[in-house]
């Protein structure tokens, strides 16, 4: 198959996107990597010529994301920092989609609803039309470094998702993460 992939930003032409730890707060580097996914699809439909902020610049977004999607700050067993980080994936996306939309960005939620041997698909649709894919996975975190974890699609080839994370691009089995997971959440904003 194909390698379909999405450009994403560039932060100070370096990083593939942004870095949870790149906040100032324990409890934001610990909890913050839905709102950096939230931050790199903001700069991806601010920006479809390929614009990048600067770290100073993407961080005060971040910041700003970081308040209006309202990371769950509970005592969590699994958690050193004492928080759920955002584990409302429909609530989530609708909450990016409405600071999009304040900020003059008009998309639509889609979430995948389908089965397990259809998210390929679903993924693989969501590229072609333009929209990277926003991908929750809920699981025992010493099963994989991705359990309890946001990642940002941006791509994919055969079976490996090209991802945005910790500010790095890497390529992850689709199905080596829904293996290691209790639960797979997906989801995208298209275009109205």
């Amino acid at each position: 198959m194909s390698t379909i992939e999405q450009r994403i930003p560039r932060i100070d032409d370096n990083e593939y996107g942004g870095n949870q730890a790149w906040f100032s707060r324990q409890i934001e580097q610990g909890d913050g990597c839905g709102v950096i996914a939230a931050t790199n699809l903001f700069y991806y439909y601010r920006y479809p010529e390929g614009s990048a902020p600067s770290k100073e610049e993407y961080l005060q977004t971040a910041r700003e994301l970081y308040k209006h999607l309202k990371p769950l700050h509970l005592w969590n067993p699994f958690s050193s920092v004492n928080s759920y980080g955002l584990p409302f994936f429909t609530r989530t996306l609708d909450r990016i989609r409405r600071f999009l939309f304040l900020r003059g960005i008009i998309r639509e939620v889609d979430i995948f609803r389908g089965r397990k041997r259809t998210m390929e698909l679903f993924i693989r649709r969501s590229l072609r039309e333009g929209d990277p894919v926003l991908f929750l996975t809920i699981g025992h975190p010493k099963r994989s470094p991705y359990n309890n974890h946001y990642v940002l699609i941006t791509g994919i080839e055969g079976d490996k998702l090209i991802v945005s994370t910790w500010g790095q691009r890497r390529e992850l089995s689709l199905k080596r993460l829904v293996k290691d997971a209790w639960l797979v959440r997906l989801g995208r904003l298209k275009d109205v």
